[in-house]
């Protein structure tokens, strides 16, 4: 979602006048949109590739210097990696009309790729759900 909303912020076409950034979160789905479409002929598939151009350079400068943005064209990557080790499926990417909209899907297609800090935080929570329940039947 992080990278989502900072593509959005960085990329819009604030030319626009009234179309506002939009996040939508639905049972199935979030949605993060943006008004206009990709700059400078890029296409769905230069994404993919990571090939980047910045619509608004100032905006882009200061996400670098906070930290926001690591390395130009790796976000759409970076997003793709997230859903897929969180289990989802790869975010969908489109242009509706004279907006760029981010599809995430909430709903696992496979097992998310845990990390020993997830795994600990699990077994402590089953620790602690198995205990609730000795303590409940006592």
């Amino acid at each position: 979602m992080r990278e989502a909303i900072i593509y959005a912020v960085a990329h819009a076409d604030y030319a626009q006048r009234g179309a506002p950034l939009r996040i939508s979160i639905f049972d199935d789905r979030l949605e993060v949109e943006n008004p206009g479409l990709l700059p400078f002929a890029l296409t769905l598939e230069d994404l993919r590739r990571g090939v980047s151009r910045l619509r608004n350079r100032v905006i882009g400068r200061v996400f670098h210097a906070l930290g926001l943005v690591e390395q130009w064209g790796s976000g759409i990557q970076r997003t793709t990696a997230a859903c897929r080790e969180a289990g989802l499926a790869a975010p969908v990417y489109e242009q509706p009309a004279t907006r760029f909209r981010v599809t995430i899907t909430t709903t696992r297609v496979t097992r998310p790729v845990l990390n020993k800090t997830d795994e600990a935080i699990l077994r402590s929570l089953a620790g602690a759900r198995d205990g609730s329940r000795a303590r409940s039947s006592r």
